[in-house]
């Protein structure tokens, strides 16, 4: 209403003011914080530009990063940096990072063409912190065959190039090849997504039962399922007297690292008190897998479901299929699938090359 009423240029000017307000509170609490975490443990960890989005899968990878941060004994170093923070403080941000600190930045999805602003922001952050110890945490690497994606692919290497400390951790074995030949000046790791460090972590919750099949598919443009073929499945499960919901690892409001631990702890206890979960979304299969309920997969563009489902082979309770026909083959079978979190506690050890590299950043 008040957008309505009052002239462009007044607008403008209100949002200048709020904003400047707005970054000055924001650059007083964060040199208070990293100062006294300078004084008290000589480096920082800073994660930085973390999700405000409704998208509870990137809340999740911040969440695994905390965590496994914290076993390591670095909590106490961690400074978290919200995405709307670091969009808003870029300059005020740099003034009081020392060199000699810890840059984290989130795995995901975003390196190459599929996201390109997401790519910009990883390599502007590499680029403003080139002197600095980097780690990015797991990601999916995708370009696709086009010249704007070939001058990006140049662009980054570049980038990439005059780091001296750069650790590129990647959750596919596809994206850890693509990255280790075009890539040449920076260490490469293959490990699983890190939502998946969380698994036997979570407190489950408790479920008398586990009842019907959860529906959780994607609606942008890494999505590979059709409409069709999901109201087909959906009337193979009427005719089978199974009951289903829909549900979804996005949400339409964002959310910061307050509300993170009360957002995912809701969306656990929906996948943990289903018989199966049927996803195109990683992070839907990786939900499922973390909270012991069994799941039939599909791919998605980029193939990331597949492509970090083979770091993890041998958690029988998860099943990538090719198409909705496997799917609905599989659905009886698959559906209240037991399953023991015992036989994966190795899974953890895959970590180990990365918790390495961020050791050796440390200097007490």
């Amino acid at each position: 209403m008040l957008k309505s009423l009052l002239p462009a240029f007044l607008l403008k000017y209100l949002k200048s003011v709020l904003n400047a307000a707005r970054r000055e509170r924001f650059i007083r609490k964060f040199k208070r914080t990293i100062a006294a975490i300078h004084r008290e443990k000589g480096q920082a960890i800073v994660i930085m530009a973390t999700p405000v989005h409704g998208n509870l899968g990137d809340h999740a990878i911040v969440y695994a990063e905390k965590c496994l941060l914290g076993d390591m004994g670095l909590a106490g170093r961690i400074v978290e940096i919200a995405n709307s923070d670091y969009a808003l403080c870029k300059k005020g941000i740099k003034k009081f990072i020392s060199d000699r600190d810890l840059i984290l930045i989130d795995g995901g999805g975003n390196l190459g063409t599929l996201w390109p602003w997401e790519d910009d922001k990883i390599s502007e952050i590499i680029a403003t912190y080139q002197r600095n110890p980097i780690v990015i945490f797991p990601q999916t690497c995708f370009y696709e065959e086009s010249s704007s994606a070939q001058e990006r692919l140049k662009r980054n290497a570049a980038v990439y190039a005059k780091t001296g400390k750069l650790l590129i951790s990647l959750r596919d074995k596809k994206s850890h090849t693509f990255c280790c030949t075009r890539f040449n000046a920076c260490q490469f790791v293959l490990v699983p997504d890190i939502v998946l460090y969380l698994y036997g972590k979570i407190k489950q919750p408790v479920h008398a039962e586990r009842n019907g099949i959860l529906l959780c598919f994607r609606k942008d443009l890494e999505r590979m399922v059709s409409h069709e073929e999901t109201i087909r499945l959906k009337s193979y499960l009427l005719q089978q007297k199974l009951t289903y919901r829909e549900t979804s690892t996005v949400k339409d409001y964002g959310m910061d690292h307050i509300s993170r631990q009360t957002e995912l702890n809701k969306l656990w206890s929906e996948f943990a008190s289903a018989g199966l979960v049927i996803t195109d979304r990683l992070h839907g299969m990786i939900f499922a897998a973390i909270n012991g309920t069994p799941c039939l997969a599909l791919d998605n563009v980029s193939r990331k479901v597949s492509g970090v489902y083979e770091l993890i082979p041998n958690l029988e309770s998860i099943k990538i299929c090719a198409n909705m026909n496997e799917v609905i083959a599989n659905v009886a079978s698959y559906y209240n699938h037991c399953h023991s979190f015992e036989s994966t506690s190795q899974w953890r050890n895959q970590y180990l090359p990365l918790q390495k590299f961020i050791k050796e950043q440390i200097q007490d």
